[in-house]
């Protein structure tokens, strides 16, 4: 069944919302997929994460300006020897991105054929929405410990690791490890949507050698980019105000319940 201008809408709803949100946006959009028996191309992949990718752009700008002005004093400091090697935040920020990405990425690599088998099992979906459902739970009244160094940052691209799988939510993993690490909540999320934007980068790179010209899609492509880029801005002042407070274990109940309920489907 070929992609509809009104399925693409469906789905860049769903990838802007969840791309953000901290309930998987790769599991949904395989539920959606699923629960609409459609088989959706590479290429519309690719449009709505650029979607998505535009708009955390857009709504970090500052800090994401900051940090690549601040790339190649970086660099300059690291080349030359000078001590200490971080002259800034900045500086320092980029170096923690750097290092929270390179684990993920070769996680990526290495385990992506069991990633894409965990998207035939609705068995491995059901315990990894019911995961990201207790972790969530577990960030309920965390305390701040410190700000962001190398070890803290650390655990969060660690963390990033398991993402990969379908189901477990990025957003909702690294924030929460951002906050177990002992960052502030606006660190953790800040940090964790920072962290988004090379992962994401990587996916559109690797997606768009894999995808063939789509020139017959193109209404669908626009739209998925257009309302990706739109929702994911509001999803992402949505959740930046959620975890501010403290409240992100609010989307707990729905990760599990919604784990629970693929179980029971997949084994009656």
């Amino acid at each position: 069944m070929s992609l509809t201008i009104s399925q693409a809408f469906l789905l860049a709803v769903i990838q802007g919302l969840t791309e953000w949100l901290p309930v998987s946006s790769s599991g949904h959009l395989a539920l959606a997929e699923m629960t609409m028996g459609v088989n959706v191309p590479l290429i519309f992949n690719l449009a709505v994460h650029l979607g998505t990718l535009g708009a955390v752009i857009w709504m970090l700008w500052e800090d994401v300006t900051k940090v690549l002005r601040a790339v190649p004093r970086l660099l300059s400091n690291i080349l030359c020897g000078r001590s200490p090697p971080v002259p800034d935040i900045y500086a320092r920020m980029a170096m923690y991105l750097l290092a929270a990405t390179i684990p993920a990425a070769v996680a990526g690599y290495l385990l992506k054929g069991w990633a894409e088998e965990a998207f035939l099992s609705p068995l491995a979906f059901s315990a990894a929405f019911i995961f990201t459902g207790i972790f969530l739970l577990s960030t309920r009244g965390l305390r701040y410990k410190g700000g962001l160094n190398s070890k803290r940052g650390m655990v969060v691209g660690l963390a990033q690791i398991i993402t990969i799988f379908p189901g477990i939510s990025r957003s909702g993993i690294t924030i929460g490890a951002g906050l177990h690490a002992g960052l502030s909540r606006e660190e953790a999320a800040r940090f964790s949507f920072l962290l988004s934007i090379p992962l994401i980068v990587g996916a559109v790179v690797f997606e768009a050698f894999s995808s063939p010209a789509g020139s017959a899609l193109l209404p669908q492509l626009a739209v998925g980019i257009v309302v990706s880029f739109l929702v994911g801005a509001a999803s992402i002042r949505f959740l930046m105000r959620l975890v501010k407070k403290g409240e992100m274990y609010l989307f707990a109940p729905y990760c599990l319940a919604l784990g629970i309920g693929i179980m029971f489907w997949s084994i009656f």
